[in-house]
């Protein structure tokens, strides 16, 4: 993750905590106000002050509803930040989209066999950078990994082709879904390898079915 990324990520986590924090002072008060306020009287109007008692005064009830939204809008805000920003920072690297790059094919939402192969069109690589593709099964699931494939071949005009590329297992089921994506990096990336998150460089990603 860049550096932008985690800032952003750390920001966001950080408003959860601060929103969770805030929300738990508001419902001490709101647990506060729900307590009677018996207040002591004179004796001479005991009765009277009773008889307040057993009634909430008219701007109470408001200020009750009011800290009551608040509270329930104050927890979820910190509850879906504290559980989707960490599932954010670990997909990550699989949504990074750039025009510099595109997978040519396997076109998107494509069925593909086992073993296949793949062309991409980039923009001027620079010295030291290359082009590495990776299949990652079940782009739903963030404890999948990138599998890193063969060395890319340049192939003229900007074109990259890598092959084979394996899709999965052989004993794979039909429909199973999975994601090829295409990096520019200067990144060491050893064929074979595997990676939880894609490494920094230009990227592009198809999502394909298998046969």
């Amino acid at each position: 993750m860049d550096a932008i990324g985690l800032a952003t990520a750390s920001v966001g986590l950080a408003g959860g905590v601060v929103a969770l924090v805030t929300a738990s002072f508001q419902l001490r008060i709101l647990l506060r106000q729900q307590k009677p306020a018996r207040a002591a009287e004179d004796s001479s109007f005991a009765s009277e002050a009773g008889a307040q008692d057993e009634k909430t005064p008219p701007l109470q009830l408001p200020n009750r509803l009011l800290n009551a939204r608040l509270f329930v809008v104050l927890l979820l805000l910190g509850l879906s930040t504290a559980f989707f920003v960490p599932t954010a920072i670990r997909l990550e690297g699989m949504v990074r989209v750039s025009p510099n790059v595109n997978v040519l094919s396997p076109p998107d939402s494509s069925a593909v066999e086992h073993e296949m192969s793949v062309q991409i069109k980039t923009r001027a690589l620079q010295e030291g950078e290359y082009v590495v593709v990776f299949v990652r099964p079940k782009p739903a699931d963030p404890d999948q990994y990138y599998f890193a494939q063969e060395e890319t071949m340049a192939i003229g005009d900007h074109r990259w082709g890598a092959s084979p590329v394996f899709v999965g297992n052989p004993e794979d089921a039909p429909g199973m879904s999975f994601l090829i994506c295409a990096v520019i990096t200067q990144f060491p990336v050893e064929p074979a390898s595997r990676m939880r998150v894609l490494p920094p460089g230009d990227t592009d990603c198809v999502t394909v079915t298998r046969q």
